[in-house]
């Protein structure tokens, strides 16, 4: 919903090297929520757009994912931008530990991509 309000979505990226590198490119120490959960079906993570399941065990930091109450995905910051499972309830302080990391297309058909 919060990308939407600007035409976009959170980020999926080409792959998840892709998205770190975005990740630490942007030169802020915060954690950035991305595309995927498992609220489906638990362990099974998907692209938030279309449902397509996609393997990110390699991309989790040490013990994670940690909690079935917990179901969305954050880049962390002190973990080099390795994934973390994250309640997908946003509150007030959301923006205090992790902020959207939103994706547009700026041409017709995905031929170009921007990250807002």
């Amino acid at each position: 919903a919060i990308c939407k309000k600007g035409g976009g979505k959170l980020t999926e990226g080409p792959d998840l090297h892709f998205l770190r590198n975005i990740g630490k490119g942007l030169k802020k120490t915060t954690n950035w929520w991305v595309g995927f959960s498992d609220l489906e079906t638990e362990g099974t993570y998907v692209r938030e757009s279309d449902g397509k399941e996609v393997n990110l065990t390699k991309y989790f930091a040490p013990g994670e994912p940690s909690s079935k109450k917990e179901h969305c995905l954050e880049m962390r910051y002190d973990e080099g931008m390795k994934l973390n499972d994250k309640n997908c309830d946003i509150s007030d302080a959301f923006e205090k530990t992790f902020l959207p990391l939103c994706q547009k297309s700026l041409a017709p058909k995905n031929k170009g991509i921007s990250f807002i």
